[in-house]
């Protein structure tokens, strides 16, 4: 037996199970390319995006830039969302948010805008509570 025999037995073999029937019905795990979002469908989820935001109480101060967009599983879409803070970056806070097909929002997970702080509530003309260390 020559050397390569078991090599090319190998690859030929790989080749076989590759063109076998039924290989070609797998399920597909990944979508094809994301078509680059146009500006009403940014626009859209960024609208979106905010009223979720403005349902946790944060201002129209805060908003979110589209940094990128990748496929999920099939028929969804991964798009990264920079959190900005009257029209400017805030460093290291964004969004992952995940759409179905339809565009609508499957499920988004967000970067802390504001570490170590926690919710404060202050009613008009009341003292603000003490700084935090």
């Amino acid at each position: 037996m020559k050397p390569h025999t078991p090599l090319i037995a190998v690859c030929l073999a790989l080749t076989l199970a590759a063109l076998a029937p039924g290989a070609a019905d797998a399920v597909q795990l990944m979508s094809a390319p994301v078509t680059i979002a146009t500006p009403q469908e940014t626009a859209n989820l960024v609208t979106r995006l905010t009223a979720l935001d403005g349902h946790q109480g944060l201002t129209n101060d805060y908003s979110f830039r589209i940094s990128s967009q990748h496929p999920g599983v099939v028929g969804q879409k991964i798009t990264r969302a920079q959190h900005t803070y009257k029209g400017l970056r805030v460093l290291g806070s964004e969004s992952v948010v995940v759409t179905n097909a339809a565009g609508d929002i499957v499920s988004v997970s967000v970067a802390d805008r504001r570490p170590g702080l926690a919710p404060q509530a202050t009613t008009p003309g009341m003292p603000l509570p003490p700084a935090l260390p």
